[in-house]
């Protein structure tokens, strides 16, 4: 039995995801992306990096990694041919273009939404849909989604996740073709990551985690994310080791801080170190500058002194306009 061909849905019109097919219709970005991919005579895809640990860069991909990403995708979620997907994503970066792997690879419908802040479910509803928390939360919650996968940065602990039956954080990047661990947010939240099936994790010396995965490539993947490993395919992520702030000689994460925060802090913000004469490095809050700064720093900085260890908790806060990256992570500013 033959499989079953992807499609796309955009703007009304119908495509069948084959070589051969006329996309002339399409916008211009989706058209190059749709044709470099289907393109038989070309075997790697150039695709961006979204640049929040450092400029941003383009990484040429093998087409057989990007297939068997996919593959591992819909094995481990249960979807396959027939899968009514939405494609909110940029086709950029890895989250979007992977969106137009899994259609054709796995044979899923995919209906086309230009990425935005305010993201709507078709009528009917979607069996699956990858966004990322902010547009999650932007548009209040995505009722009618079957699998919500989220990506591009860390969820917050609370989340519209009514009206979805199951959702989940991934853990990837550009070099890791998309995800090779997911947490599940809901039914039954999970605190760690799994790896997909046929993915290993180990660690350096300095606790950074080591992806094993042969069906991307053959030579492990080194991060620099430090993590706590649990086993050979479950994990709890740290934060980066380059984001590390040495306070009198004790290694604070800054992901670790702000996790602890976010049931405080109601309105965007980061944790970084800035120098300190005696300590090296202190941790302090940067967010926004708000009218009422002053009452503000001074109530999160004694609620922070509640729930965080002594040295772990900030001990400043610097107003100033945060930034993202296009892929909707807030860009850590050095002090």
């Amino acid at each position: 039995m033959a499989a079953l061909k992807g499609t796309l849905h955009i703007n009304g019109q119908t495509f069948l995801l084959q070589h051969g097919e006329n996309f002339e219709a399409l916008p211009e970005d989706i058209k190059e992306l749709v044709e470099a991919w289907l393109d038989p005579a070309r075997d790697i895809m150039l695709l961006r990096t979204s640049g929040s640990t450092g400029k941003p860069k383009e990484i040429e991909i093998p087409k057989a990694a990007m297939r068997a990403s996919a593959r591992k995708t819909g094995e481990a979620l249960g979807l396959g041919a027939g899968t009514r997907a939405l494609w909110v994503l940029p086709p950029k970066f890895i989250g979007g273009c992977m969106m137009l792997v899994r259609a054709e690879v796995l044979g899923w419908h995919l209906i086309h939404q230009p990425p935005s802040s305010q993201l709507q479910v078709p009528a009917g509803g979607v069996d699956f849909c990858a966004c990322t928390p902010m547009q999650l939360i932007a548009s209040g919650g995505l009722p009618g989604v079957g699998t919500l996968l989220l990506g591009g940065s860390a969820p917050p602990d609370h989340l519209p996740l009514e009206g979805i039956d199951r959702a989940f954080a991934s853990y990837g990047m550009t070099e890791t073709v998309s995800h090779i661990a997911l947490r599940r947010l809901k039914p039954s939240p999970e605190p760690h990551y799994t790896c997909v099936p046929g993915v290993k994790v180990r660690t350096t010396s300095e606790d950074c985690l080591v992806i094993e995965a042969p069906h991307l490539q053959e030579t492990p993947i080194v991060t620099r994310d430090v993590v706590a490993l649990l086993s050979d395919q479950t994990f709890l992520p740290l934060g980066r080791a380059d984001h590390v702030i040495n306070s009198g000689g004790l290694k604070i994460h800054p992901a670790t801080v702000e996790r602890a925060l976010e049931p405080i802090i109601n309105t965007p913000f980061v944790v970084t170190g800035r120098p300190h004469p005696v300590l090296g490095e202190e941790v302090v809050i940067v967010a926004a500058p708000r009218p009422d700064q002053e009452v503000l720093a001074a109530q999160w900085l004694a609620a922070a002194r509640a729930v965080l260890p002594k040295h772990h908790a900030p001990r400043g806060v610097v107003w100033r306009n945060l930034a993202r990256t296009e892929t909707g992570k807030w860009i850590r500013p050095k002090l």
